[in-house]
């Protein structure tokens, strides 16, 4: 089988990557400032549950396209992450009060490590070191070798990993089986390749199947012990069959459309800056449940999907300012290697 990687960044998928960082947000502030699952209405449980299928959409794209590992890549992800923990810990150092010494630095030089909140860079990070290998491997099989990976793969993914609970999908394994699934959407396969029929049609199918999973999630979730498998523990399993298979369908949904944007590739661009400001000014939340939920939960799913929006479009802004301080350090960096010789 031929290699099909993508030259360059598809608008519907960036669109995409937005799309599912407003459903992060959302779902971070149903978690954080509402009651316990068993206690939230149907209708917040429903959407939330639409949202949860979020983070796998984020590694499918990054298999989609294939991770391009380069020390200046690398560079530029680092510099991404100590940035926004050093931002977000001065921050509420000044807030919630404390000090600002040797403490504060050694916590944002070391995000990866000394901060359990942002577990997905933790992930992602191990991914990106792991990418080549992974990339290698995926050119390398055929179209039978790759569909009995892929099974294999769901087979410790779920099994093993959900099933056994033995993992919840917040690890390296988890990644890289979403990436390799990522992949196999971009050589061909995969739902969009299978579902062969009109475009429209199949955008309509692909909404119904991502529906359709997150509610029957949702619904066995509240009614199946043997599903859930010890309470409210199945609410947060990224490596859930019917996660995976909305996942999947939501991702599909999107490959089907076919734009250009250069307003949608510039804000993709700095998305990820909201999943740290969010995660790490926590004290946002408990004054965000005082003052705005409401017990009517529509008008609660109104206020989280309004409010991830607003933090989508206040972290675009945000990162513009790490974007200067970047391209002021690669400046310097070079100007320094041009000096020494």
């Amino acid at each position: 089988m031929t290699s099909s990687l993508k030259p360059a960044r598809q608008s519907n998928v960036e669109l995409l990557r937005i799309v599912c960082m407003i459903m992060i947000m959302s779902h971070h502030f149903i978690v954080h400032t509402m009651e316990s699952f068993s206690e939230l209405p149907v209708s917040t449980r429903i959407f939330n549950a639409m949202c949860y299928v979020a983070v796998n959409c984020y590694v499918l794209i990054s298999g989609y396209f294939r991770i391009k590992l380069s020390w200046k890549r690398l560079f530029y992800f680092v510099f991404f992450c100590v940035f926004y923990a050093f931002a977000v810990n001065v921050t509420n150092r000044l807030v919630v009060g404390g000090s600002i010494g040797r403490t504060l630095i050694y916590d944002s030089l070391f995000v990866f490590t000394h901060n359990q909140s942002w577990w997905f860079i933790t992930s992602y990070l191990a991914l990106m070191l792991m990418s080549p290998v992974l990339n290698a491997g995926i050119e390398s099989l055929t179209r039978k070798k790759m569909a009995w990976a892929l099974v294999a793969a769901l087979v410790v993914d779920v099994y093993l990993g959900w099933w056994a609970k033995a993992d919840r999908g917040y690890s390296l394994i988890h990644f890289i089986i979403m990436y390799f699934i990522g992949a196999f959407f971009s050589k061909g396969e995969g739902m969009d390749a299978v579902l062969t029929m009109p475009r429209h049609v199949k955008r309509v199918l692909l909404f119904l199947i991502y529906m359709g999973a997150m509610i029957l999630w949702n619904w066995l979730l509240a009614v199946s012990p043997i599903y859930c498998r010890g309470g409210e523990s199945g609410y947060v399993t990224y490596n859930d069959p019917l996660v995976i298979l909305g996942a999947s369908a939501f991702f599909s949904l999107f490959l089907t459309f076919d734009f250009r944007s250069r307003a949608v590739n510039f804000a993709a661009k700095s998305v990820l800056a909201a999943y740290f400001l969010q995660e790490g000014l926590r004290g946002v939340y408990p004054w965000f449940q005082q003052h705005l939920l409401h017990s009517n939960p529509y008008h609660n799913i109104l206020i989280t999907l309004t409010a991830g929006i607003v933090c989508v479009m206040v972290a675009i802004g945000v990162d513009q300012i790490r974007n200067i301080a970047y391209q002021a350090t690669v400046a310097l960096v070079s100007m320094l290697k041009k000096a020494r010789r």
